[in-house]
């Protein structure tokens, strides 16, 4: 469930790497863009939802805690 949390940063970067290579199909850009911009809305609602109801969420990289926050 935390690893959700990643997600607002690796899908932009993903689909924006994507879109350099379709440089040459317009329409698919923007149809993608607008696609990834529902997706991170979602994702959005989502997390603050879970945020609200859960409380704070931290993510751990390579096993260590979180010193502070």
């Amino acid at each position: 469930m935390n690893n959700l949390l990643m997600l607002p940063v690796i899908l932009p970067f993903a689909v924006g790497a994507l879109l350099i290579l379709l440089v040459r199909y317009r329409k698919t850009q923007r149809i993608i863009s607008a696609l990834t911009s529902f997706a991170m809305l979602g994702i959005a609602i989502f997390l603050a939802y879970e945020a609200y109801t859960t409380g704070v969420m931290t993510l751990e990289f390579g096993n260590w805690t979180a010193h502070s926050g």
